[in-house]
């Protein structure tokens, strides 16, 4: 089974800064259905109806993610969503994976310093691995 990892860069064009939160989920797509591979998830699931009611709700969430064969990504990008709502936004995601495969598969989340690169899926899985324990 590949680890996943969900992140969200957050633009603030006042600013012209990004902060990014993160967290990794130990799922195995095959037990949420035989069929279900990681892009049916992300593409034909509940999932989609969630990002979707997120979109209506706070806001555009632009798919950023870069494959990398260790790990399955769920990156997005924004300039929509207000700053107050970083971290209610981070929740509520983080929550539809816990109802999904359990709390104790889901990290919390954390924030991701500058100087990680956002080009690299496994990159920001292992430094939420290293934050998180």
């Amino acid at each position: 089974m590949k680890p996943t990892v969900f992140y969200f860069e957050f633009y603030d064009e006042n600013t012209e800064k990004s902060i990014v939160k993160g967290f990794n989920i130990n799922v195995d797509f095959h037990s949420i259905s035989p069929d279900c591979e990681f892009n049916d998830f992300c593409e034909d699931s509940d999932f989609s109806n969630h990002v979707c009611a997120m979109e209506s709700d706070y806001g555009v969430h632009d798919w950023s993610s870069s494959p990398r064969d260790e790990v399955n990504g769920i990156g997005y990008t924004t300039y929509e969503i207000p700053r107050k709502n970083i971290d209610l936004v981070m929740d509520k995601h983080r929550q539809f994976f816990v109802d999904l495969v359990g709390e104790e598969n889901v990290t919390p989340v954390v924030t991701i310093g500058d100087d990680v690169s956002m080009d690299d899926d496994y990159v920001i899985y292992l430094t939420i691995k290293a934050l998180t324990g």
